[in-house]
């Protein structure tokens, strides 16, 4: 059966950092990378929607897959009541019959129209020296 559209409206959102919190953390990490007090931070930031109705993790999966089709989507149901889902320009894994194949990646670019466009990036991607200099931080450790 075909999914229905998402019809719930979203009554409240909240940020964990606030804004001026988020905006104070960026700040220090940007002074500190200047000041070479570190190499490579990765900021993270909570967001809860509260909605007026009931939505499935499947109905939000598809919604993000028609809003980003050139992202790879992935969801993981914990229960009737928590879900976990993104979309990232990366493949996290893929998994053939029994086998699950997985590889440690870093620096992360959009997904192209087509295959060409995809080679393109790909080669501006293995090119750029902030994204090699990432990746040698996350294939070294």
């Amino acid at each position: 059966a075909a999914l229905p559209p998402i019809s719930s409206l979203i009554r409240s959102i909240v940020h964990t950092p606030i804004k001026s919190e988020w905006d104070a953390l960026v700040h220090k990490v940007l002074t500190g990378i200047e000041n070479d007090e570190f190499k490579k931070v990765v900021l993270a930031r909570r967001s809860t929607v509260q909605l007026d109705n009931r939505l499935s993790a499947a109905q939000l999966l598809k919604a993000s897959y028609l809003n980003n089709h050139h992202s790879f989507h992935f969801l993981l149901s914990l229960d009737s009541k928590h879900s976990f889902m993104g979309s990232t320009p990366e493949r996290l894994y893929s998994r053939v019959g029994h086998e699950l194949h997985t590889e440690a990646l870093a620096g992360t670019i959009g997904r192209g129209d087509n295959a060409t466009h995809d080679m393109e990036l790909a080669n501006w991607l293995s090119q750029d020296s902030k994204n090699l200099n990432e990746n040698q931080y996350v294939v070294g450790d």
